[in-house]
């Protein structure tokens, strides 16, 4: 992963140990099935499916943008009074592209 992008991040590493850590701990929460809309003019809603300890449970959710309503659907399930303060997209796999000149 080093040759290929110039910078390395923690989510990097997370996303390289991630299958081997989790291989060996039995799951309390699974993700069974997610689906987001958003659309001009339309507040965005999310639908999760979750398992957990092997019992499925399911929430909607609307929020600011399909990743809020898709957070306010996990903890409508979780209830874990976590809440979302800040969202970032970084790319965790290929590296950076450069546009010729």
């Amino acid at each position: 992963m080093a040759d290929r992008k110039s910078e390395i991040f923690d989510e990097d590493l997370q996303a390289l140990v991630s299958d081997e850590a989790v291989a060996h701990v039995s799951e309390h929460y699974r993700l069974v099935a997610m689906g987001a809309h958003s659309e001009t003019g339309v507040l965005p809603v999310a639908r999760v499916v979750m398992s957990i300890d092997g019992e499925e449970h399911q929430a909607d959710a609307q929020g600011g943008g399909p990743v809020d309503a898709t957070f306010k659907a996990i903890e409508q399930i979780a209830n874990s009074g976590a809440e979302l303060q800040l969202f970032s997209v970084n790319n965790i796999t290929a590296a950076p592209t450069r546009r010729g000149r």
